[in-house]
């Protein structure tokens, strides 16, 4: 590019400036774009897109990502093992059954490094990414070249988020995708510095950590148990004033709610997921109710 540039100069300011002037004109040009080509990387922005990634903190900053209901000691641990150092980086791994709220625990993450309630993590954005829908591409052997090319030298500013990270590590063609994380994952120039790992804890021990154990060892796993009731009733009561805030509510409307949702669902029914998906049952049907009284 710089040749063809260089050629096109030559061929304009040659005839109007001679020779002499335009040789130095053209060789000040030339390095004036050298030089702008070494410190572009120091000065450019951060980026704002990722290949195969959605960025919830411009998300958040959008007001377009519904602001987690993440409990405050978990998400303190998350904030710890990203902002460690050491020369063996340990990323946090959220294990729990579905429904629990390790989606919700990121969620409460964005928010709360946008808040400023960890300045050790300041300035940076948090990518997610679903890995099946990296496993699923015909060149996913340069999937995960092309982000770390993307990140460019941001990358210590970046925090990528797998969910369903035990994709990664299956049996199939998918492990080559989990070998070539792996070594991503640890510290290196244009490795992945701050990693997020979703997952079950059943799909831990079966995809991950029998078929990978130094996968696994990359990790410091971090429990997501269900909310306790205290807390799943505090999250019912900002769905519904989310969804529909024109509803009255008795009281003890919420524990009765949740004493039916365990009826229906069983004593381990993952909360606060379940006791969610009848409250919004509960709206639907009192918003068709209203329809059909008017």
């Amino acid at each position: 590019m710089l040749l063809q540039f260089f050629t096109l100069v030559s061929a304009i300011a040659l005839p109007l400036l001679g020779a002499g002037t335009a040789g130095t004109v053209v060789g000040s040009v030339l390095l004036s774009i050298s030089a702008l080509s070494l410190i572009y990387p120091y000065i450019c922005r951060a980026p704002a897109i990722l290949p195969h990634a959605e960025n919830w903190t411009r998300l958040y900053q959008l007001g377009k990502l519904q602001a987690g209901e993440g409990r405050k000691d978990t998400v303190d641990a998350i904030a710890l093992a990203l902002s460690s150092g050491g020369n063996v980086k340990t990323h946090p791994l959220l294990l729990g059954k579905s429904g629990v709220g390790k989606t919700q625990m990121i969620k409460a993450l964005v928010e709360a490094i946008e808040k400023g309630e960890y300045p050790e993590l300041s300035g940076k954005q948090v990518f997610y990414i679903n890995t099946a829908d990296l496993i699923n591409k015909e060149d996913r052997t340069r999937i995960l070249n092309r982000l770390s090319e993307a990140m460019g030298r941001h990358r210590n500013d970046i925090i990528l988020v797998f969910d369903r990270i035990h994709l990664a590590c299956q049996k199939r063609d998918s492990a080559i995708l989990g070998e070539q994380l792996k070594t991503l994952l640890d510290p290196g120039i244009d490795s992945f510095p701050h990693v997020i790992g979703i997952t079950t804890e059943e799909e831990f021990y079966r995809d991950i950590y029998s078929q990978n154990p130094d996968f696994a060892r990359r990790f410091k796993r971090i429990q997501i148990e269900n909310t306790p009731p205290v807390e799943t009733v505090q999250i019912l009561h900002t769905a519904l004033l989310k969804q529909s805030p024109k509803i009255l509510t008795q009281p003890q409307a919420f524990e009765t709610l949740m004493k039916k949702t365990k009826a229906a669902f069983g004593r381990d029914a993952a909360e606060p997921a379940s006791s969610l998906k009848v409250l919004s049952l509960c709206v639907k049907k009192a918003s068709e109710s209203q329809k059909s009284a008017t």
